[in-house]
């Protein structure tokens, strides 16, 4: 069995090595499992996790309020996030702590992770915002919400910055990038 620090694949680690030995047993789990393999299966666990909240914590999501944003479906959002009251979140939002929303955006089937900066008028749809982006005023970053797809996600690594009125549909953006130009189905190393 591999130690701690290390991956643990389940057919390799786990089950093959006892199936021989006649002591593999079942261990029925109550809840939902799911195989997260890629990003686009994170949106799907994210996904899961937030219904299941809206089930057995509801107090844990955000709910719509006079004043706030616009909430539909399940949206997390850290309590140290600022979302501007004129922004719309949901369904399967999660909005990580540091984040700030601007006025008009509109964030749906996405995580948003720590210190992301998400300017007005900005859409998220089923897309990974990584730590410390920067995305301008009126940008676009979507995917086309086929997970199974290569790139049913778009997914922006740690530090991007996306110009203003820049879509990118798609594509996958490593760290420490500046995109100044549109982008559609494309992988920027």
């Amino acid at each position: 069995m591999s130690d701690f620090n290390e991956f643990v694949r389940l057919d390799g680690d786990i089950l093959t090595p006892y199936a021989g030995k006649g002591a593999l047993f079942v261990h029925e789990h109550p809840g939902f499992w799911a195989q997260v393999k890629t990003p686009s299966m994170m949106l799907h666990a994210a996904e899961l996790y937030l219904g299941d909240f809206q089930r057995s914590q509801p107090a844990l999501l955000l709910r719509p309020s006079a004043g706030g944003p616009a909430v539909s479906g399940a949206v997390y959002v850290h309590p140290s996030a600022q979302v501007h009251p004129t922004a719309k979140l949901g369904p399967n939002c999660s909005v990580a702590p540091g984040v700030r929303v601007g006025a008009g955006a509109r964030l749906s089937n996405c995580i948003v992770l720590d210190n992301a900066v998400v300017g007005e008028h900005v859409v998220v749809a089923h897309a990974i915002i990584g730590w410390s982006c920067k995305l301008g005023s009126w940008a676009r970053v979507q995917g086309s919400a086929d997970y199974e797809a290569k790139l049913g996600v778009a997914i922006l690594g740690e530090d991007v910055t996306v110009a203003e009125e820049v879509v990118i549909v798609s594509s996958v953006v490593l760290p420490h990038k500046e995109i100044k130009s549109s982008l559609r189905e494309e992988i920027i190393m």
